[in-house]
């Protein structure tokens, strides 16, 4: 005869004057037996073993919680009850795993439990393999980083129309979950432009490489059409002649790294448009918008692929800033670290993209 087969006619004791040590192992015991033969309990069973358990683990200590919710969380008639209790103990190793995997919980009972808790619980949440939009929600409106990347990784985790928006606003300033959100099946058209025209080069290469083979020629059109599009600043800009005179320098070979960064350094912009459209064989228009950009990604990258020195292109980090187009002083010890970390294949990767946007540019004149 087990253990757990003697305990039972001294449950009524042990739940009223059972001390620590002996609940604990109570607990353990009634475990061991509701595993056993769960297959065969009927529902007045299981709601005993719930009672029971209930008012066992009212008084037991986190470590004894945390071992019968790992045992409780992937059995689907499991009493709800203490299941229920679990998932709202605000011990994530308690909660954790039948927040993760009990099919027990409720959607009211999820919602709850991601408006009152912290970050582990949110992430234990957007860990399940099926979830409503409605507990979607509720987990993105207080998630952080790593809750929103684990929620946009889970093909599982249902999204509202106002659940999507809300991931690929917070996208527009993480190119992790900007990859994540972008090779979503589920994704709709609108939203995954909208999350492609927000986000800088590098991240669109990523999203590029990470989305699904079926989208692959959509997410290219569309950066495509994004590089070539006009820009309505751009329309006092005539940098026709400055690349005529570049085309010629070019040919006669003497259009150098050399040149080029005199031309930064002189905050000759025309020359310096001009210069690096021939050398990339990107459009002026492209190259004006990446060289006038907030922040100096494309810079970086197209010196990388154009296998510049980081002095040239400190000045052309510099150039916007010496025109008087912004005040702001970039960090330049970081931005050279950014530049030395970069891959030149992926340099070259997103140049290509950049260079395939100059047949639709031409086309559309």
């Amino acid at each position: 005869m087990t253990r757990a087969t003697t305990l039972l006619p001294e449950l009524d004791a042990i739940v009223k004057r059972g001390n620590g040590r002996r609940r604990a192992q109570a607990i353990r015991d009634i475990g061991d037996m509701f595993v056993a033969g769960a297959s065969r309990f009927t529902a007045l069973h299981i709601e005993l073993f719930g009672d029971i358990l209930t008012e066992l683990v009212a008084d037991s200590n986190p470590e004894m919680r945390a071992e019968l919710s790992e045992r409780l969380a992937p059995l689907g008639n499991a009493p709800p009850a203490i299941v229920i209790r679990l998932a709202r103990d605000d011990e994530i190793r308690v909660a954790g795993p039948v927040l993760r995997l009990s099919p027990l919980i409720g959607d009211d009972i999820l919602i709850e439990v991601a408006r009152r808790q912290g970050q582990a619980h949110l992430l234990a949440i957007a860990s399940r393999g099926k979830i409503s939009a409605q507990v979607t929600d509720a987990v993105i409106s207080r998630g952080g980083r790593e809750v929103m990347q684990q929620v946009a990784g889970n093909e599982g985790a249902r999204l509202s129309a106002d659940g999507y928006a809300k991931l690929v606003r917070r996208a527009s300033r993480d190119g992790d979950l900007a990859a994540a959100v972008g090779q979503r099946a589920d994704i709709p058209p609108p939203l995954l432009r909208e999350l492609i025209v927000g986000a800088v080069d590098l991240v669109r290469q990523r999203i590029l490489a990470a989305v699904r083979p079926e989208k692959q020629i959509e997410v290219t059109h569309i950066i495509a059409e994004i590089s070539s599009a006009p820009d309505p600043q751009d329309a006092d800009h005539d940098f026709a002649p400055a690349e005529r005179r570049m085309l010629a320098l070019h040919r006669a070979g003497g259009l150098t790294e050399k040149v080029l960064s005199g031309f930064a350094q002189g905050c000759h912009y025309a020359e310096c448009v001009a210069a690096v459209a021939v050398l990339s064989g990107v459009t002026t228009a492209i190259i004006d918008r990446l060289l006038t950009g907030e922040r100096p990604d494309s810079i970086l990258v197209l010196g990388k692929a154009l296998g510049l020195d980081w002095k040239t292109v400190r000045a052309l980090v510099l150039l916007r800033r010496n025109l008087g187009r912004t005040a702001a002083v970039p960090d330049l010890d970081r931005v050279r670290a950014s530049f030395e970390h970069l891959a030149e294949a992926t340099a070259r990767r997103v140049l290509r993209f950049w260079q395939m946007a100059r047949p639709a540019a031409e086309a559309a004149r």
